[in-house]
């Protein structure tokens, strides 16, 4: 896509960067300006909003649930010193999870580097390990062509986040136009698979497949030809966490999350397949913790890069976009009609490990309904009943709100999406990840199931999220701390640390424009969470605070936890034993 440009030159680097991001119809950059506040004005005269941050970790971490949310590059806008150090935790976490970001930050001048100058350092080398390109610009001639080659880089390939940093000298530097803003390249669209392909020779021939879903498909819209495909086959479908939302789950072929999250029964059925499809994922440790598929099982890995597939499995790599690949497969396999080959078995055992899933998480709920006070899994429960329209739900990764990704407790639908960390985990993501989810989609409420811990971390922008009306229930699981390492602690007998206390003070919130509720009623519980979407729906931020107790483990993790089901990752096994 073009933009044409006329004028004169641009007075700065801001004003050069604020009509870039119009061409690119950037609407909102989140972010803390240095002492120039130049980049405000600009930014404003282009009609771009910046969202304002307290903190620059949270800054990043909202750009990077924004990206995940609108499905297309966010930017990131700081200082320079501390303020870049402290994007690196956000960094890290847009890059693995291949979250396309544009960061933009200004630096020392070239004549007072390594000169005694105010927050100098080497902010290159501070980010190189943690984006995929870093640049520094320091003649005003180059500023258009980097800023259009660092978009171009986020959002290519493998996406990710890409670091650029001006020389102050460009804040006041006369900036020559381009003759037109090239935003982002053309994309060739289809897939032709080789004549020979080894993978729809295994497709062909497969007659208990399995497809595990990443966030690849999530980030290419592959939900829909992920279906059809599983459908042509007769597949199980089961995710990762950060394929969340790529697929309607209550398709009656899905069967929750493997690895980690899953359940025994899903592992059981795992062990039987003779193919597995993995599309959009680099199969992380969380993915394949307790993988029980046998070491001679083939495993198909579409990436949209190869250098995001894992070697340590036999089969195929597929190198392409998730929908145009599946798409292509689709069309060959009509042809060839593969449905032939499929055991009636396996599609029984799909149909038969879904029911027990849901039989299962009904019979736990309906345990949790009748002891004393809130229990998370009725919790998801009532939440997905006190929603009446589509949301988008945020999702961390503690102790205890990691009852979101155990599958049914809570159910994305079609409309839902889901934005999660990935398998860094970064304490406070999904906190922030839930303010850059709302202004990307201020239409739809957005649901945070977040720790108190990762809640405190992200408190100072919680004015933020009030300022921006970014449209957010987040509900507080309080346990006093951090209960993963108070879990640990108690599973090793240690008591010289206390890392969670449930009899410590809910958090006080006192931001301006937050509503706050306490759920401690089982009978209101239901009605407090419809109104507190019904404000959602509105713009309103609010905090719902849940007390909650240390041994309200999600099923399995207290076993991880103490250790008996604590294995690293695996991917030769042998076969199971008859």
């Amino acid at each position: 896509m073009n933009e044409s440009h006329s004028g004169a030159s641009f007075d700065g680097c801001w004003s050069a960067v604020a009509q870039f991001l119009r061409a690119a119809h950037v609407s909102d950059v989140f972010g803390l300006p240095s002492d120039d506040l130049t980049a405000l004005a600009e930014l404003s005269s282009a009609g771009v909003r910046m969202v304002v941050c307290r903190d620059q970790r949270n800054a990043m971490h909202m750009a990077t649930g924004y990206a995940q949310r609108l499905g297309k590059p966010a930017v990131c806008i700081v200082g320079k010193g501390p303020a870049v150090s402290n994007l690196v935790t956000g960094l890290l976490e847009a890059a693995t999870s291949r979250t396309p970001v544009l960061v933009l930050a200004v630096s020392t001048p070239p004549d007072r580097q390594h000169a005694g100058a105010f927050q100098d350092c080497d902010q290159l080398a501070m980010v190189r390990a943690t984006v995929k390109r870093a640049l520094r610009v320091d003649d005003a001639g180059r500023v258009p062509a980097v800023l259009q080659q660092a978009w171009s880089a986020a959002s290519s390939g493998a996406p990710g986040p890409v670091f650029v940093e001006f020389g102050e000298q460009l804040l006041s530097a006369a900036i020559p136009p381009p003759v037109s803003w090239a935003i982002g390249p053309e994309r060739t669209e289809g897939f032709v698979p080789p004549a020979d392909s080894a993978a729809l020779a295994l497709l062909g021939q497969a007659s208990r497949p399995l497809i595990v879903v990443g966030g690849g498909a999530r980030r290419a819209d592959a939900g829909a030809a992920v279906l059809e495909l599983a459908e042509m086959i007769g597949a199980g479908i089961v995710c990762t966490a950060s394929g969340r939302g790529a697929v309607d789950e209550t398709h009656t072929q899905f069967l929750g999350l493997v690895g980690l999250y899953g359940r025994p029964v899903v592992t059981e059925l795992l062990a039987s397949t003779d193919l597995v499809i993995s599309i959009g994922s680099r199969l992380e440790e969380t993915a394949t913790v307790g993988w029980p598929v046998p070491a001679s099982t083939p495993v198909i890995q579409v990436n949209i890069a190869a250098d995001d597939c894992l070697h340590e499995f036999c089969g195929p790599v597929v190198e392409g976009d998730a929908g145009a690949v599946i798409g292509a497969w689709t069309r060959e396999l009509k042809v060839g009609d593969p449905g032939g080959r499929l055991d009636p078995g396996w599609t029984a055992g799909i149909a038969n490990c879904r029911s027990l899933l849901f039989e299962e998480s009904a019979t736990t709920v309906w345990e949790q309904q009748r002891e004393p006070g809130i229990k998370i899994a009725e919790l998801l429960w009532a939440l997905r009943s006190a929603t009446s329209t589509d949301i988008t739900l945020v999702q961390e990764n503690g102790l205890l709100d990691m009852w979101t990704y155990f599958f049914p407790y809570f159910l994305a639908s079609q409309g839902d999406r889901v934005v999660a960390p990935s398998e860094q985990t970064a304490l406070g993501f999904g906190a922030a990840a839930a303010v850059g989810a709302g202004v990307a989609a201020p239409d739809v409420p957005v649901v945070a199931v977040v720790g108190d811990g990762a809640f405190t971390m992200f408190a100072a922008d919680l004015p933020t999220a009030a300022e921006n009306r970014a449209g957010v229930v987040y509900l507080v699981l309080c346990n006093g701390g951090y209960g993963w390492l108070q879990a640990e602690a108690d599973a090793h007998g240690t008591d010289d640390y206390r890392f969670a206390d449930p009899q410590r003070p809910l958090p006080l919130i006192s931001a301006a424009g937050v509503s706050t509720v306490t759920v401690l009623d089982k009978n209101k519980m239901l009605d407090q969470l419809t109104t507190a979407i019904d404000l959602a729906a509105e713009g309103e931020v609010v905090v719902a605070l849940v007390p909650t107790d240390l041994a309200d483990m999600p099923p399995g993790i207290a076993d991880f936890v103490n250790g008996t089901e604590r294995v690293a990752q695996t991917v030769a096994q042998t076969p199971p034993k008859e």
